[in-house]
């Protein structure tokens, strides 16, 4: 892969790698339910600049490596 194909396919993943928020409202044989929940990028976690998430993806990609983990957080409980 080359390093500019590289930094197109890493500037379309973080565009996708953003905190992803979801929200569920349901009824079940328990009543009803609700669910929140937001997931995002690992390496948002450390803190890192939009600089240099890019290096880092751009640097990734070009190792072959795979991509960093998805984290989370869900909530939910009955009303």
């Amino acid at each position: 892969m080359t390093a500019e194909r590289a930094e197109e396919v890493c500037r379309a993943e973080l565009a996708r790698a953003s905190v992803q928020p979801s929200i569920g409202i349901g009824i079940g044989s328990g009543g009803p339910r609700v669910r929140g929940g937001v997931t995002f990028d690992a390496s948002t976690l450390a803190g890192a600049t939009p600089e240099e998430r890019l290096a880092a993806c751009i640097r990734r990609r070009m190792a072959g490596d795979p991509p960093p983990p998805r984290v989370g957080v869900s909530v939910g409980g009955r009303l």
